[in-house]
Order: C-alpha cells, then structure tokens, then sequence
C-alpha cells in the first residue's frame, strides 16, 4: 500500500512539474499619449505568448502583439496637411511588439494567482512623412484650400520596454488558464506612452 501511495505521489508530482511551457492568446485594447486621435474600440489588439517556468515562481517569457488589428491606423500624433507638419511625422500604421523577459508570480491563492513581467521590447511598423504640401503658413482666421499634398511612408522601429500586471485563475488540474492583464509600454525617439489591456486564455504543457 505504501509503494502504491509513493508512486502515486511521483506521478502527480512528476505531471505538475512536467507542466513547463505555456502558450496563451490575447485580444484586448491600447491608449497612446500625447497624440491627437488613435483607434477606438474594445477589440484592437491580438497577442500570442510563450513562457517556459524555471521554477513554482519564475519563467521566461516571450510574446508578440499586433494592433490596431480592426483598423489601419494606429495613431495620427500631427495635423496631416499642415504647413507646420512639412517633413515631420504624421501617423503610424499597423505596428507590431515583440516582447522577451521574465515573469515572476507574486502571489497565490488556490487557483488565483498574481504576477509581474518585465520585458525588453522592440515595436516594428510603418510611419507617414508629410514631404511637401502647397498649404502655406496660416493666419489665425483664414482659410486655404488643399490642392497638393506629398507624403512617405517610411519602415521603422523603436526598442523600448514593458512592464506587465497580470491575474491568472487555473483550471482543468492548472493546465487551462484565464486572466487579464494591463501593461506600460516605454520605447525611446519620441515614441509615445502606451498602455495595453485585455484578456487572455492559456494552455499549460
């Protein structure tokens, strides 16, 4: 009886600490800062993740993030035809956010379980230039009509990184997770603040 009860025991063991990697999809949405309009709506983000766990507390994570997913524009940060807006950014197009760091369980509570992720990142997308418009300098109460506008559509990309606040709830013997989460992004050249939020559901294996 003894030997069915140790056996019995290393299997449950060995399955619970076989449950290394997680894979999770996301969907949630952004606000940028220090912009003039951005993409609204409760969908505007999607997200796949992957972290192998060190130990109970500590694992490597990696993640990706596409957004606007439901629209073009990510941002518009500058009147686009301005005069004053002549060879400066004006919007930015899809981008995408690769993320690698490390996540670490703060605390946990049965099922219930909070935990932080810090990541280096690297946000990748597309940036429109105003190369040249025939709108000159306006004075205040006057009006110009446009007839000519030039602009760049440039590739570019910003390194940065990301700080996560995250819930988790398992089920299924801790192989099914579901949570949300809320995190800041900083990148630098002027990058604007960002912050995602959403919801996600994983797989442990």
């Amino acid at each position: 009886m003894k030997k069915i009860t140790l056996v019995a025991c290393l299997l449950y063991c060995h399955s619970a600490f076989a449950q290394k990697n997680t894979i999770e999809i996301g969907v949630g949405a952004y606000r940028l800062f220090g912009v003039i309009d951005q993409g609204m709506g409760v969908l505007q983000t999607a997200s796949i993740k992957y972290k192998r766990a060190i130990n109970s507390r500590l694992g490597v994570y990696l993640g990706y993030t596409r957004l606007p997913v439901n629209g073009y524009n990510l941002s518009q940060e500058r009147i686009g035809f301005a005069f004053e807006s002549t060879g400066k950014l004006t919007s930015r197009k899809h981008y995408n956010y690769f993320d690698l760091g490390v996540q670490y369980t703060v605390l946990t509570m049965g099922r219930h379980s909070l935990s932080a992720i810090g990541s280096a990142s690297l946000a990748c997308g597309t940036n429109e230039y105003l190369v040249k418009t025939n709108l000159p300098p306006q004075q205040p109460g006057t009006f110009a009509e446009i007839t000519y506008a030039e602009t760049e559509l440039k590739k570019e990309s910003y390194p940065g990184g990301m700080l996560t606040a995250r819930y988790d709830c398992k089920l299924w013997k801790n192989r099914l997770n579901l949570g949300a989460e809320l995190a800041a992004r900083y990148y630098t050249h002027n990058f604007p603040f960002q912050l995602n939020y959403g919801l996600h559901v994983g797989y442990s294996f």
